[in-house]
């Protein structure tokens, strides 16, 4: 191998170039040479050795202005319109081994990929495959693997290459499936011994974090590097990517993508797993699901893993106060929520719309009652006294809102109230149909005793009958109209003694708990009354003082 950089890659290009179909030896199929050359801004002295057309249908039989690739004794220039974002469109190839060249299916795009940005080569097709963009990756391809053999320089550039691309897809899957374009990445060091042992292990890991261990056996199975039956069986059993697992899904400031979860507890739901890998699920189950099932998979893990039952107790608080951590900022600061923060609580068990109360910033609560779905929740292992504090309008009361804001919060929580609400709105929808109705027999019976007088009906017995009827009717009619009105009148008047009922127990029950000796009221009135001691638990930064309670104001 050689340090120095040669005067011409002629020759290594020469050695790459007559293996493809659609990159073409010299200047013969170029149209308007000079034209070219400006377009593409090739200077002069470099001699044109190869190109390939666009690889759109149609535009492979016409010239190079509609795209394409021109290879010199220099570079790599791609069509000035493909955007590469690089201030010209000249991949030299003193540079191109700081790249690898990716493209993800048949039919995408070529494009190198690197640490510095990615640059575009060549567009893809719509319908058809795109065998110019994969002859074209093939020889981009070649040419890193040529200069990094024959220049030390090159191999240089290709080992730092290849530790970013491995860096970024284990940075990925630390998260995350990977992707389209980290998968693409990773196709393009295939081949390369140096990298391929991690490249498959990497793959591996992404298999087994999905949670599809009978697809990951399958894969492991094909793996071809494995120096014995005890390595082979080791990686199958895939105790070190369940170990790395775990520890990033126990950690409590470590994000996951929401669809990995996802994928990982469906396959475990499908297979019942009853090993360490039910632990697995249940760190992942903390982070996606409701506390419903949450408490059914802590209570399978308690019976089925007692040694690791308190850890996990101890992450699902961790993990809800850091996930709670931004609901707080964000209602602090007047910034909107995330539709899914809505179903969160902290691990005390407060909610947004509590936190909402507790910041008594107007305008957020509005706003988080009409966007939330509210009802009353009382999280396990709290006292009986303990629990009123979970009621939305005790805790109005004790964050010290009025009647009218109360009333509001009672409105927006109370289960039954709701119901009697959505009563009265089916009373008010009959009302106004059967006001319509009485309207229309009315209306009627108009019109028949119009026609009595002027003597349209053929018998005074027809007359009669006719009219008798429809006033019957229309007397019934309106019993029943007055009926529902009393029914209305009667569901107004529960509705408002249930609001001045509830008020006046949320109000008796939140002096009571002022009141109160109870040490886990004591803890959750500090942090209602106290910015600093909330911040400390919510985030676990902070040291704060014992504070006395503050006393709740006389009720107007």
């Amino acid at each position: 191998m050689s340090n120095l950089v040669p005067d011409t890659f002629e020759k290594d290009v020469r050695a790459n170039t007559n293996l493809f179909h659609t990159v073409f030896c010299g200047t013969d199929g170029i149209r308007k040479l000079d034209k070219i050359r400006d377009k593409y801004r090739i200077p002069h002295e470099e001699r044109i050795l190869a190109f390939s057309r666009s690889s759109g249908i149609g535009f492979r039989q016409l010239g190079l202005s509609l795209g394409g690739v021109i290879i010199t004794d220099h570079a790599v220039y791609t069509h000035p319109s493909k955007g590469s974002g690089a201030e010209d469109n000249r991949i030299p190839f003193t540079e191109l081994c700081r790249y690898l060249p990716v493209q993800v299916s048949d039919k995408a795009p070529v494009y190198l990929a690197g640490e510095n940005g990615d640059i575009n080569i060549l567009g893809g097709t719509i319908i058809s495959k795109n065998p110019v963009g994969q002859e074209i990756e093939a020889f981009l391809l070649a040419m890193v693997k040529h200069l990094a053999k024959t220049y030390d320089w090159a191999a240089e550039q290709r080992q730092e290459t290849i530790s970013w691309a491995l860096a970024g897809a284990k940075k990925t899957l630390s998260f995350s499936r990977l992707d389209e374009k980290t998968r693409g990445i990773l196709d393009a060091l295939e081949d390369d011994t140096s990298a391929r042992r991690e490249v498959c292990m990497i793959l591996a890991a992404d298999l087994y974090r999905s949670g599809n261990f009978d697809e990951y056996h399958n894969y492991v199975s094909e793996l071809p590097f494995f120096s014995s039956y005890e390595d082979r069986m080791q990686l199958l059993a895939g105790e070190q990517f369940l170990d790395q697992y775990l520890s990033e899904l126990s950690d409590s400031g470590h994000d996951f993508d929401k669809a990995l979860l996802e994928e990982f507890c469906k396959h475990m739901e499908e297979k019942e797993y009853t090993d360490k890998r039910f632990i697995a699920y249940v760190y992942a189950a903390i982070r996606i699901y409701d506390q419903e099932k949450i408490n059914i998979l802590l209570e399978a893990a308690q019976k089925a893993f007692p040694e690791n039952y308190t850890d996990l107790r101890v992450f699902h608080g961790q993990f809800f106060n850091h996930r709670m951590k931004s609901v707080y900022i964000a209602l602090r600061d007047g910034e909107e929520l995330k539709k899914e923060a809505f179903g969160w609580s902290d691990g005390l068990g407060f909610t947004p719309l509590s936190y909402a109360l507790i910041l008594k910033q107007s305008d957020q609560l509005k706003r988080v009652l009409k966007k939330g779905k509210w009802k009353e929740y009382y999280p396990d292992g709290v006292s009986e006294e303990a629990s009123a504090l979970f009621n939305y309008t005790v805790l109005a009361f004790l964050c010290h809102y009025d009647n009218d804001q109360a009333a509001l919060v009672l409105k927006y929580t109370s289960e039954i109230l709701r119901s009697m609400e959505r009563h009265l709105k089916v009373l008010k929808a009959k009302q106004f149909l059967m006001s319509q109705v009485v309207s229309a027999q009315k209306s009627a019976l108009n019109t028949m005793e119009s026609r009595a007088l002027n003597g349209d009906y053929d018998s005074y017995g027809e007359m009669e009958d006719h009219i008798g009827q429809a006033s019957d009717t229309l007397n019934r009619n309106r019993a029943r109209l007055r009926t529902i009105g009393n029914e209305i009148d009667e569901v107004e008047e529960e509705i408002q003694q249930f609001i001045i009922d509830s008020l006046n127990q949320a109000y008796t029950l939140a002096q009571t708990l002022r009141s109160s000796d109870d040490p886990l009221v004591k803890l959750y009135l500090r942090f209602i009354d106290k910015p600093s001691l909330r911040f400390f638990i919510i985030t676990g930064v902070n040291r704060v003082r014992t504070h006395p309670i503050s006393p709740l104001p006389s009720r107007s």
